[in-house]
Order: structure tokens, then C-alpha cells, then sequence
């Protein structure tokens, strides 16, 4: 009964946290329970597939509150023929970030929004396929968008300005 209203109030009414973040209680809250890599992964297919406003929140909202940006999540990826593979049932593995998720489905607004939150740029992917063997979510980019997409070019922009920061430091 409890679960049944708790989805009826969600329709009807929506709860503004923004003033608790004000607060910094958002570093409580993180102390409690980290969000874990596979709701981070869910969220944002759901907002890469629809593209509402409100699923953009609820990345964002996962975001703020200390979600594994840079955690990986284990995926089936459909066989080829070749490479090196790690199998289960017939399909191989593959472990990718976030952001690398978004880069695979083309979402330009989803990359610009987790490497915001601080997505590392040089997490490697790991797997079999075309795309594992260590590649970085700009070694994707590459591979699966033209080479003039806006989505390659702002992450190659991005890359560049990490480097420009790491030559500064030493």
C-alpha cells in the first residue's frame, strides 16, 4: 500500500532539494550511501533516451549527491568475430564509465554534463570487442563518431586543457 501512494505523490508533487545542497548537507547525505555505478548507468540511459527535462534532474540530482562517476558497470556486448574476448553465456563483457556510455550512444548534452561532474577522461575501457583493450572515452569517441562530430571535438578540447593544466603543475 505504502509503495502504491509513494508513486501516487511522486506524480503529484515534486520535493525541492536544492536548499539542502545550499546547506552542504549534500556531504551528509554522501556519508550515508553512495549511488552505486548501475543506478548512475540507469539514469542516464533514461535521460539519453528521452531527453526530459525531469530525467536530466534526477542525472543531475545523482550527480550531486556523490554518484561513481567514474565507476565501471560490466555490459554485454553483441560477439565479432576476433579479438580477445571474456565470455559469459555467449556474449562478451565489456566494463565501461558513464561517460563512456554516453559517448557509445552520441549524447553531446550527457558528456558535457558527467565530465562536468568530474568524469576522468582517461578511465580505460576494459573488455573484449573493438573498443576494449584499454581505449579512454576520447579513444571511443573516435572510434564510434566522426572525426568532426561536436562531441569528439569537445572532448579532444577538454583533453587538451588537462594537458595544458598537468604541463603548468610540473
Amino acid at each position: 500500500m505504502r509503495l502504491e501512494l509513494n508513486k501516487i505523490m511522486s506524480l503529484c508533487y515534486r520535493m525541492d532539494v536544492e536548499p539542502l545542497f545550499a546547506l552542504d548537507i549534500g556531504n551528509v547525505i554522501r556519508s550515508f550511501q553512495a549511488v552505486m555505478a548501475e543506478t548512475l548507468r540507469e539514469a542516464l540511459n533514461k535521460f539519453m533516451e528521452t531527453g526530459e527535462k525531469r530525467k536530466r534532474e534526477d542525472l543531475e540530482l545523482l550527480l550531486k549527491v556523490g554518484a561513481a562517476v567514474d565507476a565501471v558497470v560490466e555490459v554485454p556486448e553483441v560477439a565479432q568475430a576476433g579479438g580477445r574476448e571474456e565470455e559469459r553465456g555467449g556474449q562478451r563483457i565489456l566494463q565501461e564509465t558513464a561517460l563512456m556510455r554516453a559517448v557509445d550512444f552520441g549524447s553531446l548534452e550527457a558528456v558535457k554534463i558527467l565530465v562536468g561532474a568530474g568524469a576522468g577522461l582517461e578511465v580505460p575501457r576494459e573488455g573484449g570487442g573493438n573498443q576494449g583493450d584499454g581505449n579512454t572515452a576520447l579513444d571511443v569517441a573516435e572510434a564510434v563518431q566522426p572525426s568532426d562530430s561536436p562531441l569528439v571535438a569537445f572532448l579532444r578540447s577538454f583533453a587538451e586543457e588537462g594537458e595544458e593544466e598537468e604541463e603548468e603543475d610540473e
